[in-house]
């Protein structure tokens, strides 16, 4: 069952689990901490930055989506599959450019 954002708000500050905002404001210190990956993810992580495909600053964007997918389906931990979707959807998106004319 997928949950809303609101709903995933008050499940995770109701047990305390997390910081009571949005995955995408968390600070650098806090997505080491909610976003810990096991060992599988990590290397799936560490083989798209390995291949140049992303700067470090889209792993943490990456990261914080891994994160959003997996409170979507109501898991405590962020599993393969998870990051596996966020590296596609990032890389979906191409490279961003603020200062290119459309």
């Amino acid at each position: 069952k997928l949950l809303h954002y609101k709903e995933n708000q008050k499940l995770f500050t109701s047990t305390g689990t997390r910081q009571g905002k949005r995955n995408a404001e968390l600070s650098p210190q806090e997505v080491l901490a909610v976003c810990a990956l096991p060992a599988d993810a990590q290397a799936l992580l560490d083989g798209a930055l390995r291949n140049g495909d992303f700067s470090q600053r889209a792993a943490s964007g990456i990261l914080k989506l891994s994160r959003t997918l997996a409170d979507m389906v109501q898991s405590a931990a962020i599993r393969p599959e998870h990051v596996t979707e966020a590296i596609s959807l990032r890389a979906d998106c191409g490279p961003l450019s603020l200062f290119s004319s459309v």
